[in-house]
C-alpha cells in the first residue's frame, strides 16, 4: 500500500479566492481531513455547486464535479448510491446549500436505500417492480402519463398492468 502525504491531496493550481476568504480555511481543513482519513484520491469525489466554493474541487487532487445551483447534495447522494465504494464529499456556500431545502421539499422519498439506510435497490425492485413504482409516482402527480416509453405505449398505459403492493409493505413513499 502506498503511503499518502498531505501534499497528495493538493492540486497544482493555486486558489484565487479573495484575501481573507473563509474558503481558504475550508480547503485546508478538507485537505487535512482527506489525509487523516487516508482516502485514496483516485476513489474520492468532491462535488460543488455555485459561487466561490464551487472552485474547491479544482484545488484538490481528487475527482471533482461541478453541479447546478442548489443541486450539490442530491447529485452527491446519487453518486454515492450508484457507487458505494467512492468517498463522496459535497461542498457549497450559502447561495447553494440554502436552496437544498426547497429542492428536497419537491423530491419524493421512495425508499431508504443502503448503505446508510434500510433497504437495497433490489428490495425496492422486488417490492414495487418498475410498473408499480411508476404507477405510484404517476398517481402522486410526479410523472406525466402521456410520455412515451421504449415500447411505444404511454407511461399511463404501461402502469395499468401494475399490481398492488402487499399490505404493510415497508417501502416508503
Amino acid at each position: 500500500m502506498v503511503e499518502l502525504k498531505l501534499t497528495d491531496y493538493k492540486a497544482d493550481k493555486h486558489p484565487d479566492w479573495c484575501p481573507g476568504c473563509g474558503d481558504f480555511g475550508i480547503l485546508s481543513a478538507l485537505q487535512m481531513a482527506l489525509f487523516e482519513l487516508r482516502l485514496d484520491p483516485s476513489q474520492t469525489v468532491v462535488f460543488s455547486g455555485i459561487g466561490c466554493s464551487a472552485k474547491t474541487p479544482h484545488y484538490l487532487n481528487v475527482y471533482g464535479v461541478h453541479t447546478l445551483h442548489g443541486r450539490v447534495l442530491p447529485v452527491a447522494q446519487g453518486a454515492k448510491l450508484a457507487n458505494p465504494h467512492l468517498a463522496v464529499v459535497a461542498v457549497g456556500g450559502d447561495g447553494d446549500l440554502d436552496d437544498f431545502g426547497a429542492v428536497s421539499r419537491k423530491t419524493v422519498l421512495i425508499a431508504d436505500l443502503l448503505p446508510g439506510c434500510s433497504y437495497t435497490a433490489w428490495e425496492l425492485y422486488e417490492a414495487w417492480g418498475t410498473a408499480l413504482g411508476f404507477k405510484k409516482l404517476l398517481e402522486a402527480g410526479l410523472l406525466y402519463g402521456d410520455e412515451k416509453t421504449v415500447t411505444g405505449n404511454t407511461l399511463a398505459e404501461e402502469v395499468e398492468r401494475a399490481y398492488r403492493e402487499a399490505e404493510g409493505q415497508k417501502v416508503v413513499f
